[in-house]
């Protein structure tokens, strides 16, 4: 559930969370490199090297944006865990 939040929505739409085409390079950018190859293509069409570099640059920030965001309330929220177990 979590993995389509942060996925979000089709690029006409006004969710938030990444675009189900940023995913989709991603999961092509993978796919390529996963079978050896340098080009990230579907259906026929090559995506730009500028256009994946920029797509995994953004999809990295995301990431490290949410990791930040939780460990910044787990650390928050610590002294209140703890207390709440004796």
């Amino acid at each position: 559930m979590m993995a389509l939040m942060f996925v979000g929505t089709a690029s006409g739409s006004t969710g938030g969370g990444t675009k189900v085409n940023t995913f989709a390079v991603v999961a092509l950018a993978v796919r390529a490199t996963i079978l050896g190859g340098r080009l990230v293509d579907a259906l026929g069409r090559e995506s730009p090297t500028e256009l994946v570099y920029r797509v995994l640059a953004v999809t990295s920030l995301a990431v490290v944006a949410v990791f930040v965001a939780a460990l910044v309330l787990t650390i928050s929220q610590l002294d209140r865990f703890l207390n709440s177990r004796r």
